[in-house]
């Protein structure tokens, strides 16, 4: 499911989703050709009280019947291909409600923590999730995003075996929901070392804190945690960069930062917000997501460069066969003049170089480009080989991932001497 563009409930609605907000986003989808084949609901469905679980069941006042009659209404009307959910992996976001059904029912599964917080015992969590995953996969659920992973250092603090007790609680955590869900599962803020080493199943993995739209400035601390992050998580993990809006002044950094990822890609736009041009950018003709092979990743000259301090485009590159792809953003408050070629990802050879934004061709070898404060620009390379090069489409930000290619003899190209600027 994560090869095609997905859409998450969070940033829409917060907490305030139901049903039939969710069935209206698909309407939209519909009604505006985007080829959406999976939606999450977000936080909000559960039935809690005071931020802690009360029931593992869909809160019946937004989802009058559970997510079963949804599930069929999204996959049968509107060709929403997979639903998935959010929990937290501690229950809810302060765990259990000590004073609830669900807690007096199972109450041998449960104890408090030292910070008063009520959570399933780690002798018991595999009993806890298992009653929980079979309700979901009942209810017709696909797929999980398991949130609050990065709490269970904080709320098993001072027990003893601490450690060992989490990587316990980890690990029947992902085997669990791999038994009932398979690979089908994205882990969510658990960057803890701890956690990032204790799941044998879960494959793909949150890199970065949330995206805040709402925030001013927020899309530079954003790319560059997902920038510097994956160093070390593309080698455990595929990276999820997280959910965007694309009606946002930042849409065209945002869509960058996702096409080069190379993880999953899904939105959160509210209703009647979603704009369709830049997601068609992402996509091919069936709406599969044109795909790099690796993780993103920073440019040898940025590893170890604070590339806003100094004044320097942050730059990441990922590959596609023998092609390349690099992407750059200015993420200070001035102008910066930067410069890349075949070097940033490593490649010997002749290629030719294609700018997004500025549609034209340029040597692939070096590159010079002027950024305005907050721009950004995506440069497809493409290989020479006999003197001419296969193109994909041009119109998308990974054109290089574009399977149907098409020849092109070097000579009908128009190589730009000049330099970029926009």
């Amino acid at each position: 499911m994560f090869e095609y563009l997905g859409w998450c409930s969070w940033n829409a609605f917060y907490h305030d989703v139901d049903e039939n907000l969710v069935l209206q986003k698909a309407q939209e989808f519909q009604d505006k050709g985007v080829p959406v084949k999976w939606f999450m609901i977000d936080d909000g469905w559960s039935k809690c009280n005071d931020f802690k679980l009360t029931s593992l069941e869909a809160d019946e006042q937004k989802f009058s019947t559970g997510f079963s009659c949804l599930a069929d209404r999204l996959k049968n009307e509107y060709k929403i291909e997979h639903l998935g959910i959010w929990h937290s992996l501690t229950g809810y976001w302060f765990g259990i409600d000590e004073n609830s059904k669900l807690y007096k029912t199972h109450r041998e599964w449960f104890f408090e923590t030292n910070l008063g917080v009520y959570m399933p015992k780690p002798e018991y969590v595999s009993d806890f999730f298992a009653k929980w995953y079979e309700y979901l996969k009942n209810e017709k659920i696909d797929f999980l995003k398991i949130g609050c992973q990065g709490n269970l250092t904080e709320f098993f603090k001072g027990i003893p075996n601490s450690c060992a007790a989490v990587r316990t609680y980890q690990k029947s955590a992902d085997s669990t929901a791999y038994e009932y869900f398979g690979n089908n599962v994205i882990a969510c803020m658990g960057l803890d070392p701890i956690n990032c080493q204790s799941r044998p199943f879960t494959p793909i993995v949150r890199n970065s804190d949330d995206y805040f739209p709402d925030i001013e400035g927020s899309f530079r601390n954003h790319a560059n945690m997902n920038a510097y992050n994956a160093v070390f998580n593309r080698d455990l993990y595929y990276c999820d960069f997280d959910m965007w809006w694309t009606n946002h002044e930042t849409v065209v950094e945002s869509a960058m930062l996702r096409a080069i990822s190379g993880g999953p890609i899904y939105i959160s736009d509210k209703l009647g917000d979603t704009m369709c041009d830049v997601l068609l950018s992402l996509v091919d003709n069936e709406g599969k997501i044109l795909r790099c092979d690796d993780c993103a990743r920073v440019t040898e000259d940025c590893l170890f460069t604070d590339t806003i301090k100094e004044g320097k485009a942050l730059k990441l590159f990922n590959t596609k066969e023998n092609n390349g792809v690099v992407a750059l953003f200015n993420l200070t408050e001035k102008d910066i003049l930067a410069s890349t070629g075949k070097r940033n990802f490593g490649a010997d050879g002749r290629y030719v170089a294609y700018a997004y934004t500025t549609k034209k061709f340029y040597d692939g070898d070096n590159i010079r480009i002027t950024l305005k404060p907050g721009k950004s620009e995506i440069i497809n390379f493409y290989e020479i080989q006999n003197g001419a090069v296969e193109l994909g489409d041009l119109s998308k930000y990974i054109s290089i991932a574009d399977e149907n290619k098409e020849t092109i003899r070097l000579g009908n190209i128009a190589i730009d001497p000049g330099e970029l600027s926009h």
